[in-house]
């Protein structure tokens, strides 16, 4: 559970992210409020053996990071794990790593979060438990399905609000009134008849997108042949 007193471990949100992590061979780097120059220091001091490993900022010609070891490459390691978390998925250099962690010691399995979300980004496990299945079908920045989530159980460790970004939760009572409050602006006076709302539209978005990979398939299979 997310601890008293600040945000929940980094190590425990990738953990819950599907990336775990190995003893030794991981560092974490504060990127929301750390100082820049102290990021880049450290990402460069944790490099792979053969790399630059042990160099500081001062090491590299000039004073500063270069095009292929400087701030760029500590955005990419920062990103590392949401594609560990994606590992078999099929990358394409336009997806913005953005997708929940549930808080499975919050977390009552109520699958509304399921129920409410359009692409697909939740499905049961084979214990029939609700995880985050297809992150990549995220709408970046949208934490809606956090905001409505009655157990304050889903994370977005990317938003800059908390709890919502794994934040200790100061308040039970306060913030489960935020939820009814967002539950009455996302889904209305009758939220049961807009999550069944939401699961048509959500069934017919699946149809069509399986519908544009079948004739994307199809496309590609005709242009290998001629």
């Amino acid at each position: 559970m997310r601890s008293k007193g600040g945000h929940m471990g980094s190590d425990k949100l990738r953990v819950y992210g599907g990336a775990e992590l190995k003893d030794g061979n991981t560092a974490i780097l504060d990127l929301r409020s750390g100082n820049p120059e102290e990021i880049v220091r450290r990402a460069m001091a944790h490099q792979t053996p053969g790399s630059a490993r042990g160099k500081t900022l001062e090491d590299h010609p000039g004073g500063k990071a270069s095009s292929r070891t400087g701030a760029g490459d500590v955005a990419g390691e920062a990103r590392s794990p949401a594609r560990d978390a994606n590992a078999g998925v099929g990358r394409t250099d336009s997806w913005v790593p953005w997708f929940p962690v549930i808080d499975y010691d919050r977390c009552r399995n109520c699958k509304q979060c399921m129920g409410f979300c359009l692409f697909g980004v939740y499905e049961t496990d084979g214990d029939g438990r609700v995880a985050v299945k297809n992150p990549r079908g995220c709408k970046t920045n949208c934490p809606a399905c956090a905001r409505i989530c009655p157990e304050i159980a889903i994370m977005f460790p990317k938003y800059s609000d908390s709890p919502i970004n794994g934040a200790e939760i100061a308040d039970e009572d306060t913030e489960r009134a935020n939820v009814r409050i967002g539950v009455k602006e996302i889904l209305g006076d009758d939220p049961y008849a807009a999550l069944q709302q939401r699961k048509i539209k959500r069934q017919l978005l699946i149809r069509q997108r399986d519908k544009d990979k079948a004739e994307a398939e199809r496309e590609k299979h005709n242009r290998e042949r001629t």
